[in-house]
């Protein structure tokens, strides 16, 4: 278990999704809430990250998107309470890169139903060199 200074990190019960989750920064990411007892929820368009492993009882899983069929936010929150067989998902971490606008309005969606469920925390991780100076534009919808 992690520490952040007196305090265990524990993430039981808590369900979580990361987008991207086969790029390096995804997997890292996945492999971290595993490690704080999260069930992680990754999807990515491309196949799983060869460090993640999945099984049917494993606190990890993996979803292919496909690219062609849009993804709304309430599917994907939908999708993740159901294999976890929870009420609500606790995390949604977009993992962006330079296609950042692939997963932008699943961003929107899944932040507004949090809001107005008052719970859940979306975080946006992306590596400035990869969407430039503009990045605050991008990552809120600024443009």
């Amino acid at each position: 278990m992690n520490y952040i200074g007196d305090h265990p990190l524990n993430l039981m019960e808590k369900v979580a999704i990361v987008t991207s989750a086969s790029s390096d920064q995804g997997a890292a990411i996945c492999r971290e809430l595993l490690n704080n007892n999260a069930n992680v929820l990754g999807d990515d368009s491309v196949p799983a990250h060869k460090s993640t492993e999945t099984s049917r009882a494993s606190h990890f899983q993996f979803f292919q998107l496909d690219r062609r069929k849009s993804l709304t936010g309430k599917d994907a929150l939908d999708h993740a309470a159901r294999v976890y067989m929870k009420d609500d998902v606790d995390y949604f971490i977009d993992v962006v890169g330079e296609d950042a606008a692939d997963t932008a309005d699943l961003r929107k969606e899944v932040l507004a139903i949090f809001k107005q469920r008052t719970n859940g925390l979306v975080l946006t991780v992306a590596p400035v060199a990869d969407i430039g100076i503009d990045a605050e534009q991008k990552l809120v919808g600024l443009e």
